[in-house]
C-alpha cells in the first residue's frame, strides 16, 4: 500500500468523481503544441498550451463553438492545413488507452457510486471513443462509470462551480462524503471549497492504487 494514500482508508466516502486526463488517460499537452508548430511555424506555439490555454479552447470545451467553427477559426494560424491535418495535430496529446485500468476502476462500483468529470471536447471524447473500441467493440467508457460528466455535454468546464453543481444535482451526492480526484490544483482548490474530499493526482503514479486503498483486502 502507498504510503501516501493511506489516509484515504479513513474517509467515509460513498462516492468517487476521477478526472480522465492525466489520472486515467494519460496525456501530453507537448505533443499537441509541437504538432501545432509543424503546420504552422513558431506562431503556433501560443496558439494552445497546458497552463494557458485560449478562450477559444476554453469555448470548444463548453460545446459553445461547434467543431466547423473551431476549425475555422484555427486554420489561418495553422498555414491554412487540411481539416484531418489539424484534427491529428489536436488530438495528437492523446495516444494510449489500457483498459486494463478501466477494468480496475469498475471493481469499485459494488462499493461506491463512480463518475467521471472531464474537461473534454468532442473531438477528443471521438478519441477516446474509438480507442475504447479498439480493445472492445461493445465496450465504451460510460460502462465502466455510473455516469460519464463531458464539459462540452454540460456546458461546465472544471473550475467553474457549475461542473461539480451538476453532479451534485442531477445525482444527489454529498460533497462531504464524495472523493474527488484530478491533477490540476485549480480543480482540486475549487472542489475542495465545495466541500469535496480531494486527492490531487501525480500523473506519474497509477490510479490503480487507489483502488488498491479503497476496497478491502
Amino acid at each position: 500500500m502507498p504510503d501516501h494514500l493511506s489516509w484515504l482508508r479513513n474517509l467515509h466516502i460513498e462516492v468517487v468523481v476521477f478526472d480522465l486526463g492525466n489520472v486515467i488517460i494519460p496525456v501530453d499537452f507537448e505533443k499537441t503544441a509541437q504538432a501545432f508548430v509543424s503546420l504552422g511555424g513558431k506562431k503556433a506555439i501560443e496558439l494552445y498550451h497546458y497552463a494557458g490555454q485560449s478562450h477559444l479552447f476554453e469555448e470548444l470545451e463548453r460545446g459553445e463553438v461547434s467543431r466547423e467553427e473551431f476549425i475555422n477559426q484555427v486554420r489561418p494560424e495553422l498555414n491554412y492545413a487540411s481539416d484531418t491535418s489539424i484534427v491529428e495535430a489536436w488530438n495528437a496529446m492523446l495516444y494510449h488507452v489500457d483498459h486494463s485500468i478501466f477494468d480496475c476502476l469498475d471493481k469499485l462500483r459494488p462499493q461506491f457510486k463512480t463518475y467521471v468529470l472531464s474537461n473534454i471536447n468532442t473531438y477528443h471524447a471521438e478519441w477516446v471513443g474509438k480507442a475504447m473500441r479498439t480493445a472492445a467493440p461493445n465496450k465504451d467508457i460510460s460502462q465502466y462509470f455510473d455516469h460519464v460528466f463531458y464539459s462540452h455535454e454540460i456546458g461546465h468546464r472544471k473550475p467553474e462551480n457549475g461542473a461539480w453543481q451538476i453532479i451534485i444535482e442531477q445525482k444527489g451526492i454529498n460533497p462531504q462524503k464524495t472523493l474527488f480526484i484530478d491533477d490540476k490544483e485549480e480543480n482540486i482548490e475549487a472542489a475542495k471549497a465545495l466541500g469535496f474530499n480531494v486527492l490531487h493526482w501525480n500523473p506519474s503514479n497509477d490510479i490503480r492504487s487507489v483502488v488498491d486503498i479503497l476496497l478491502p483486502s
